[in-house]
């Protein structure tokens, strides 16, 4: 199965790299909707076609039919258009809903850019969500089923992702490199566990073209097992036992546990870097009830709960087995141990000073 993470987590480099490779109608279609993430939100606030505040977009009413809704994607012609599809369907699952109540206590503004088949993005810096348009046009969305229910299970893991952003994010650097490793797997594994939960909720709404979408899609592996349980007990709906087993899944498929560490490993490194090579690494464990606490629904319900032990100590859940990624991280690991001074570097702190005085050593260390 052909996989992927769709996270925050894709470096500004990544995302650059991914951007420069566009060519023909992908360029076109680009040039629509593209703006540059590091101008101001304020920036993107005064041009209405290119942004628009969560808060705007789920400001809609609430009483829409599930058939008025399915008329909609019809009469796409912007971006507020397919957003106002969105907010009119997520807001007919319960536990969509919660979560967006949640999110949008903060100002974030949404856009569309293509993204080539990545999901989204979010910076934390300017409050902006971007959700991958496939290098489509809004028309083209409300005609293309497939690329339409893509975009808006990437806003529910996107959603998720801010609701992990807002309580985690100013912890997150407490732990080491290895431990945030281990972090971002969990919050990854969850955001698609979410999805999944949502799509159940809407197939129960009269949406069912969304369920077949995500059991047609790399999580597809996840839905089933999610649906299976919940025919030997449906009990388990309720107390996150379906869930689990879902989150249980994500782990089976290598190359999705591969393809998000590596970019964990990215940002690592681009964090690295902005800190001129000091490290911007703490030493707290990634206690059991805080990967636990990752689990916690809007409604309370920790799916997890009792998991977080064998989480963090089961090969299963926390090895790291690509031997890429492997090197990637002893490369991470070692570079924040070593003392460098003009591009030489040195285990021994002292030495050297020795070998460089006079002010000759740079001013940040990568000691820890």
């Amino acid at each position: 199965m052909k996989s992927g993470w769709k996270s925050r987590t894709i470096s500004d480099k990544a995302l650059q790299a991914r951007r420069g490779v566009a060519t023909g109608a992908d360029s076109a279609a680009d040039t629509k909707s593209y703006f540059d993430l590091t101008e101001s939100l304020a920036d993107h606030r005064a041009d209405a076609d290119d942004a628009l505040l969560l808060t705007a977009m789920f400001d809609g009413d609430d009483d829409i039919s599930v058939e008025q809704i399915n008329t909609q994607p019809f009469d796409f012609r912007t971006d507020e258009d397919v957003f106002a599809w969105v907010a009119a369907v997520l807001g007919k699952s319960p536990s969509a809903r919660l979560i967006a109540k949640a999110i949008l206590k903060e100002d974030w503004a949404i856009v569309t850019e293509s993204l080539h088949n990545n999901g989204y993005h979010i910076d934390t810096d300017n409050h902006i969500i971007t959700l991958d348009n496939y290098a489509m046009t809004a028309t083209s969305l409300g005609h293309s089923a497939f690329f339409r229910n893509d975009l808006l299970l990437n806003m529910v893991r996107a959603m998720r992702d801010l609701w992990h952003e807002n309580r985690f994010a100013a912890t997150a650097l407490e732990f080491g490199a290895e431990e945030v490793l281990l972090l971002e797997r969990v919050r990854a594994a969850d955001c698609d566990t979410f999805a999944v939960l949502v799509a159940w909720e809407l197939r129960g709404e009269g949406f069912s073209d969304i369920w077949r979408h995500i059991i047609g899609t790399e999580e597809g592996d996840m839905a089933l097992a999610f649906s299976h349980y919940l025919e030997r007990d449906p009990r388990a709906l309720f107390d996150g036992r379906a869930l689990a087993q879902a989150f249980r899944v994500w782990h089976e498929d290598d190359q999705r546990v591969d393809a998000c560490d590596h970019e964990t490993l990215e940002m690592l490194d681009d964090l690295i870097l902005s800190r001129d090579g000091e490290s911007p690494f703490g030493d707290s464990v990634l206690t059991k009830d805080r990967i636990e606490d990752l689990s916690r629904l809007p409604g309370g319900v920790i799916y997890l709960e009792g998991l977080g032990g064998r989480i963090r100590r089961d090969p299963y859940f926390a090895g790291l087995n690509d031997p890429i990624n492997q090197a990637h991280l002893f490369q991470i690991i070692y570079d924040l141990k070593v003392t460098r001074v003009n591009d030489v570097p040195f285990r021994n702190r002292d030495l050297a000073q020795k070998i460089f005085p006079h002010g000759e050593m740079r001013e940040n260390w990568s000691d820890v």
